[in-house]
């Protein structure tokens, strides 16, 4: 199998990190830390245990501004993107050596737990070649394809997403916190847009993802993301019965893109 580096980007994370790493240790042979802001709990002691390079940037409230200089920091070609809320599971963590051999990109099954204590399942592309792929430096971006010829494997295996309990128990007052601080973020970037860092790739005016479109019109976000938001949501609950995707998710997303169109003025 070809090495691999595990890149994080974490804010004090001393009671998930350990779970997170210990999922990977036996897959990676590197692990490169990015802490957003200084460390201030023992997430640096744990990174230390595992012998991680751990480097602290200036605080940001969003992982995604750290991702181009994650990827830098690493020596291998395949990177393996997680959070310290994340971990694998048995069966992908078995699986992944043959998916490696398939393609370029790996895809896998996401959960997404709510406070509810209830599960929900999306694609992931969480393992990939890095001169494989482009990325820019903004919140609610993603890896894509360098090139069309780039191969993507899909497996049924999992990613559980499981925060911490605190955040389950006080999850909308977290909720209400962190928007504010990721809305500002997101804006700041949105309105820096042209100048952002990017990886394998650099501004194109022609770019037509969600972040490219609202940088260019503010508007976008009330006559194109919300209405999709909302779309997105309630097939959603079509498809699964359950009332969070008819109020609850879309609700929370649309205050959040809310408050970036107030913070873009």
């Amino acid at each position: 199998m070809e090495p691999i580096s595990l890149v994080l980007v974490i804010y004090n994370e001393e009671q998930l990190l350990d779970r997170c790493l210990r999922s990977a240790a036996g897959l990676v042979n590197e692990i490169v830390i990015i802490h957003d802001g200084k460390c201030t709990d023992g997430s640096k002691k744990i990174a230390k245990k595992y012998h991680a390079k751990f480097i602290e940037k200036p605080r940001k409230c969003e992982a995604e501004i750290h991702r181009v200089f994650s990827y830098r920091e690493t020596k291998n070609n395949w990177i393996m993107q997680l959070d310290a809320d994340e971990y694998l599971s048995e069966g992908l963590k078995k699986a992944i050596p043959k998916l490696m051999k398939k393609g370029d990109i790996v895809s896998a099954l996401w959960e997404r737990h709510f406070h509810n204590n209830k599960s929900y399942y999306y694609d992931r592309w969480f393992l990939f070649k890095k001169n494989k792929i482009c990325f820019t430096a903004c919140a609610h971006e993603a890896i894509k394809k360098l090139n069309p010829n780039v191969k993507l494997v899909k497996t049924n295996e999992v990613i559980f997403h499981r925060p911490k309990i605190d955040y389950l128990a006080n999850f909308q007052k977290l909720k209400n916190k962190k928007h504010f601080l990721w809305s500002k973020a997101h804006a700041k970037a949105l309105k820096e847009w042209k100048n952002l860092e990017r990886y394998n790739c650099c501004y194109n005016k022609h770019e037509v993802s969600t972040n490219a479109l609202i940088a260019k019109n503010r508007w976008l976000i009330i006559f194109l993301v919300i209405p999709r938001i909302i779309v997105l949501s309630w097939i959603q609950f079509f498809k699964t019965g359950e009332m969070i995707h008819l109020f609850k998710e879309p609700f929370n997303e649309v205050k959040y893109y809310l408050l970036v169109f107030k913070e873009m003025k």
